[in-house]
């Protein structure tokens, strides 16, 4: 519920950043996250709902990949919820 709460919460805020995008005054955040935690806390979420549809969502990945990323966590949580 915590999680599902946070989604709704970083939703309601893209919505109110629309109109800066419009406006061209964005600005991304700059900062390192776990991709793998960031890819769990949305395959809970998500993995739920499959759940109740009979599916299975699951996460693989390359074992050559780097733990942490520089970028925008909140922003590619927002594209990959979405």
């Amino acid at each position: 519920m915590r999680k599902s709460s946070k989604i709704l919460c970083e939703l309601i805020n893209v919505i109110s950043e629309l109109s800066k995008i419009e406006a061209g005054n964005i600005e991304l955040a700059h900062s390192n996250f776990w991709l793998f935690m960031l890819l769990n806390e949305l395959c809970s979420v998500w993995g739920a709902i499959a759940k109740e549809k009979g599916r299975t969502l699951n996460i693989l990945h390359n074992e050559g990949l780097p733990d942490y990323f520089r970028g925008d966590s909140s922003r590619l949580t927002q594209i990959l919820n979405n």
